[in-house]
């Protein structure tokens, strides 16, 4: 695998400013005063991101996302899911329209072909470079979709909800798509 990333998007309107350092540092990351996080602005669209421990958090007008790259365990999903909560409790009030917990691999053609994914894959169009899939999942929809490009293929696994309640914050979606990937790719390509 060249590349393995988990995401949690939540889309709605947000007010980005309600995110600002010293908040985030202490409301979201949980830091003491003295606690360190990185931060980047986007030049174009002067908005923040925030990063702690190989864990980005872009807040946005439309969405917040938190975002880890080249992720090798699934440690990773608790504090991810914690800084989600945080976030979101800090603007629950707020207009959403969903949100999902996302895993993306990306790997060579070569690898791919040996992925048990791989029978699956076949009843994806690739048509034009990309092609898509439902699965049922506990009255929800896993959303696999397929991109082909450079002789590298890019599978993002997205398990999406239209109802985020307090209760639903609390459900372990990341574990439970984690499972499934499993399940669908073989037990290796799951994070441990």
């Amino acid at each position: 695998i060249m590349e393995r990333e988990i995401s949690i998007v939540c889309i709605g309107t947000w007010n980005s400013k309600v995110y600002s350092p010293k908040t985030v540092a202490k409301e979201v990351f949980n830091l003491q005063a003295d606690g360190k996080m990185g931060i980047n602005i986007n030049k174009d669209t002067l908005e923040f991101q925030f990063e702690k421990d190989g864990i980005a958090f872009k807040p946005g007008s439309n969405s917040i996302e938190l975002i880890s790259s080249n992720v090798n365990s699934a440690s990773l999903f608790e504090p991810m899911d914690r800084y989600f909560k945080n976030a979101f409790r800090l603007q629950s009030w707020a207009p959403f329209v969903a949100y999902g917990y996302n895993i993306k691999f990306i790997m060579n053609k070569n690898e791919f072909s040996l992925l048990p994914f791989a029978s699956i894959a076949n009843n994806i169009s690739l048509a034009k470079g990309y092609g898509m899939r439902k699965l049922e999942f506990k009255n929800q929809r896993i959303g696999i979709i397929l991109t082909f490009a450079n002789n590298n293929y890019t599978i993002n696994f997205n398990l999406e909800t239209r109802k985020v309640s307090e209760k639903t914050l609390d459900e372990n979606f990341f574990f439970e798509l984690n499972e499934e990937v499993k399940k669908i790719m073989g037990d290796n390509y799951g994070l441990q």
